[in-house]
């Protein structure tokens, strides 16, 4: 009897052992496909938010383009309208010629109907003689003095060193007196004699380009070629550098990188992690940027925007993910479940199937030893 017992309880434990080993298997599996799921999920997610970010970033680079495109037809506008200025006769002769005492006159009526032309962009034009002394200015100007020196001016100090076209602009302390300058030589008989001046007030190209930043998605910043900032959304930035402002906001690298593309008047886009002066932790941006080609001049222009503005598509992406995923985790733990409890049960039936036929080959082996032993007495 002691040894049937023995039989039944090493049946059993091995019937165990086999349905242990079998949930050990089960459960493995079943790891390895949450592992499945959750890496699936989470590479749809980010293949999603590049995706996102790509075409945001497409976005910001063909309205930095044509933003770039517009101010720079702007600037030429001016820039064409004084080169014929600087090559017409009554010009040249109006510089040549030696001006009376008192103070500036009123301009030629050729200088007056080319501002005409021109007055929607410009604000007005100078006149200059090679000492860098005013001859002239529409619109007129009472009382203006005649031949005040400007020549120590950084715009009209460039053209008399170097006789050659030159953009440049001026902040004097206020949106009001920020201004973008363009200046032309002026030549008789391949001599210098002059220079012609336009000025563009900064608030009239913020207005070209003002649009952009009516949605809040976005801000525009435009770029001389020493990366001064120009035109920015914020008076505080006139001024600076992009480098003074970035600087605070990402790595030297990152930094140096689009600094780079941008001197090198190449467009492109990219993201970086900023980190704001008044908000807590990083928060990325995009820009995008794109040269301005001003006769010999090249400038930048930078559209900036909030990662947060394409968040919530790539947010409820995520949420979509998550929810997927809890849901099939759902649905396999119901079928696990399922699973197990049948499996426990085909087990149980397998350890009282195993124990009744060990207990009926015990009964066997009696029944022959019993029939044995009659025959033997």
């Amino acid at each position: 009897m002691k040894e049937y017992d023995n039989n039944v309880k090493v049946g059993k434990g091995r019937m165990k052992n086999k349905f242990l080993l079998k949930n050990i298997f089960v459960c493995v599996v079943a790891l390895i496909v949450l592992g499945i799921i959750f890496y699936l999920a989470r590479l749809n997610h980010n293949n999603f938010e590049k995706a996102m970010v790509r075409l945001a970033q497409e976005e910001l680079l063909i309205c930095a383009k044509s933003e770039a495109q517009s101010v720079e037809q702007y600037i030429t506008d001016v820039y064409d309208e004084l080169a014929i200025l600087a090559s017409n006769t009554a010009i040249r002769m109006s510089i040549a010629e030696k001006p009376a005492k008192g103070r500036v006159n009123r301009s030629s009526s050729y200088l007056e109907d080319s501002y005409k032309d021109i007055k929607q962009q410009a604000d007005a034009i100078y006149m200059f003689n090679a000492q860098g002394a005013l001859l002239s200015r529409v619109p007129y100007v009472e009382d203006l003095p005649l031949l005040e020196d400007y020549s120590k001016d950084p715009d009209v100090s460039h053209v008399l060193k170097h006789q050659q076209p030159y953009i440049g602009w001026f902040n004097s302390g206020s949106a009001s007196a920020q201004a973008i300058t363009i200046s032309y030589p002026v030549f008789s008989s391949n001599k210098f004699i002059g220079l012609m001046q336009a000025v563009v007030s900064i608030p009239k190209i913020r207005e070209l380009v003002g649009h952009i930043g009516l949605s809040g998605n976005a801000r525009v910043m435009i770029l001389d070629n020493k990366l001064g900032l120009v035109v920015s959304p914020e008076d505080l930035y006139i001024d600076k550098t992009i480098r003074d402002i970035l600087s605070h906001q990402m790595t030297s690298a990152k930094i140096e990188d689009i600094i780079a593309r941008m001197l090198n008047a190449e467009e492109g886009a990219d993201i970086y992690d900023s980190m704001g002066v008044s908000k807590i932790g990083e928060e990325k941006k995009l820009i995008a940027f794109s040269p301005i080609h001003i006769g010999k001049e090249n400038w930048s222009l930078a559209v900036i925007m909030d990662y947060q503005h394409i968040a919530k598509p790539i947010n409820q992406n995520a949420r979509d993910n998550i929810i997927f995923s809890a849901f099939v985790i759902f649905v396999l733990a119901v079928l696990g479940w399922f699973f197990y409890a049948e499996q426990k049960k085909k087990a149980q039936l397998d350890i009282s199937h195993t124990a009744a036929n060990i207990v009926n080959k015990q009964l066997r082996i009696e029944i022959e030893e019993r029939k044995r032993g009659v025959n033997n007495g």
